[in-house]
C-alpha cells in the first residue's frame, strides 16, 4: 500500500488517494464520484473508533505477529500460525514506541478515500520517525490501525467522516465481509447506509467475486447509469425495463 502510495505521488498530483482491492467496485458513476469529491474537497473518508473498539481490540498492538504470504507453503503457513497462536496464548507482549505513548489509539477498516494533503501528512510522519513503520509492519492487520492512530492525532481529525465502501456484514460472521447479491441492489441504490461506524455515504462497495459478472452488468447498466442521470439533476429510473 505504501509503495502504492509513493509511486502514485511521484507519477503525478492527485486531490485525492483511493484504496480498493481487487474484490471491490464502484456504483455509482465516475462523472458522479469526480463531482461528489470535489464538491467535499478537505473531508477525509475513513472508518475510525478508539481503541479497543468495534471490534479492533488492544491486542492487535501488544502481540507481535508474523504475516506470511497468500502463496507460502503449508509448512510455512502452519509454522506461523503456531508462532502466533503462542505469542497470543502466552499473552507476549511487546512496548509501544516511543512516538505512540502520547497519542491516543485508534483502528477502523481498511478502506478509505483521503485527500493529498491528509496522505503527504501521514506519509511525512513515516519517514519522520521509523520506528512507526517498523512496529506497524508486525502486528495483525496493521492497515486497520496505522494510517488510523495518525489521522486522529492530527489536525486531519476534524475533517473525518465514514469510509465510502459499502461492505455486507452479517451478524453472526465477524472475520470477512459476506459478498454483494442481487439482493443488496435495493441498498447499493440508496444515497447512504447506517454500519457499525454510523451513517455512511458509498461510492464504492464489496465484495465481488468471478462469479459476480451478471451482478456487476446490472450495477453498470443500472446504478451507474442512473447516477450519472442524477449527477445531471436528471431523474432516472434504476428498474426501467
Amino acid at each position: 500500500m505504501l509503495n502504492s502510495l509513493n509511486y502514485a505521488k511521484h507519477t503525478s498530483s492527485y486531490s485525492h488517494y483511493i484504496l480498493l482491492s481487487g474484490t471491490d467496485y464502484p456504483i455509482k458513476s465516475n462523472d458522479y464520484i469526480y463531482k461528489f469529491l470535489t464538491d467535499t474537497y478537505g473531508t477525509e473518508y475513513i472508518n475510525i473508533v478508539e481503541m479497543p473498539g468495534n471490534g479492533k481490540t488492544l491486542d492487535r498492538l501488544y502481540h507481535y505477529y508474523l504475516g506470511g504470504k497468500y502463496n507460502d507453503s503449508l509448512f510455512k503457513k502452519l509454522i506461523l500460525k503456531a508462532f502466533n497462536g503462542f505469542v497470543k496464548k502466552m499473552d507476549i507482549r511487546r512496548p509501544l514506541p516511543k512516538v505512540l505513548k502520547t497519542k491516543i489509539l485508534y483502528g477502523g477498516s481498511t478502506w478509505w478515500a483521503l485527500t493529498d494533503k491528509c496522505i503527504n501528512y501521514i506519509l511525512g510522519e513515516l519517514e519522520k520517525d521509523k520506528s512507526l513503520l517498523n512496529f506497524y509492519k508486525n502486528l495483525f492487520i496493521p492497515d486497520e490501525s496505522m494510517f488510523h492512530t495518525l489521522i486522529a492525532n492530527s489536525e486531519f481529525k476534524e475533517n473525518i467522516t465514514n469510509s465510502l465502501t459499502y461492505s455486507k456484514w452479517s451478524s453472526g460472521k465477524l472475520e470477512h465481509p459476506e459478498m454483494i447479491s442481487f439482493s443488496d441492489i435495493t441498498t447499493l441504490a440508496t444515497d447512504e447506509v447506517i454500519t457499525s461506524y454510523g451513517k455512511s455515504k458509498i461510492l464504492f462497495a464489496r465484495k465481488f467475486n468471478d462469479n459476480s459478472g451478471d451482478l456487476i452488468n446490472v450495477i453498470d447498466i443500472e446504478l451507474r447509469k442512473y447516477f450519472l442521470f442524477a449527477s445531471n439533476n436528471k431523474r432516472y429510473s434504476i428498474f426501467h425495463k
